[in-house]
């Protein structure tokens, strides 16, 4: 990194602790162009004691997915993220950053904490279709420990600063939608995990399994074991 030129190490290194120096990191890296795709692997070297120790807490952060939510994703989807999360590491970790820390008020950072805690497990989102005639249709999926936080958003939701034509509607146990002049995000949680979408259909169809599926895709074994698996 010190061989960067300094406006741009200002930005990798931009909310991080002072002691966290990005010319303290070599980032050893090697690019491949294998038969039908390109694989860029990466490694950090460091011997700045803060690196390390950052670098430490971003484990702590994210865990290996299990694939949980594969199967509720039509293998036709556009763009698809799956990572294994770990709330409170996550919570840890964005509290030293500096623009986290300016961004949340100390009023709002237990709500936060509360919320960042729940999450345990796999988050999947997918990018399911895109037409002219609405905005792209997306799905997201989260494991979580409970759903206290979605109905402290509900329950709060006059302290939210909702803008004109803004609204949170509970539609049912643990079913909300937020609405607004642009559109409509549908959300809740059933049986420990949290759901969010924009299309109506995909809302009424959540948590069931699609006829063919990312799990039965040729790319479905690579992501085994990761912590992180990014698909376009």
């Amino acid at each position: 990194m010190a061989a960067i030129p300094a406006p741009y190490q200002e930005q990798v290194s931009m909310g991080l602790p002072a002691e966290v120096k990005a010319e303290d990191i070599t980032i050893i890296a090697g690019l491949n162009f294998e038969k039908g795709r390109i694989a860029l692997k990466t490694e950090n070297y460091t011997e700045n004691e803060a690196v390390k120790a950052l670098m430490k807490k971003q484990l702590e952060a994210f865990g290996k997915a299990n694939n949980t939510f594969v199967k509720y994703f039509p293998a036709s989807t556009l763009m698809f993220v799956n990572l294994g999360i770990k709330g409170e590491g996550l919570y840890n970790l964005l509290s030293e950053n500096k623009e986290f820390r300016n961004t949340v008020s100390i009023s709002k950072a237990e709500e936060v904490k509360a919320l960042f805690a729940s999450f345990n497990g796999d988050i999947s989102a997918g990018l399911i279709n895109v037409t002219m005639g609405k905005d792209p249709a997306f799905v997201a999926y989260a494991d979580v420990k409970n759903g206290n936080a979605l109905k402290a958003l509900y329950d709060n939701k006059k302290a939210q600063n909702l803008k004109k034509g803004e609204d949170i509607v509970q539609l049912g146990e643990n079913e909300y939608v937020y609405k607004s002049r642009a559109m409509n995000i549908f959300f809740g949680l059933k049986d420990k995990q949290m759901y969010a979408t924009n299309d109506e259909l995909l809302y009424k169809n959540i948590d069931k399994a699609a006829d063919k599926s990312i799990k039965d895709v040729a790319y479905a074994s690579d992501m085994k074991g990761k912590n992180f698996f990014f698909v376009v």
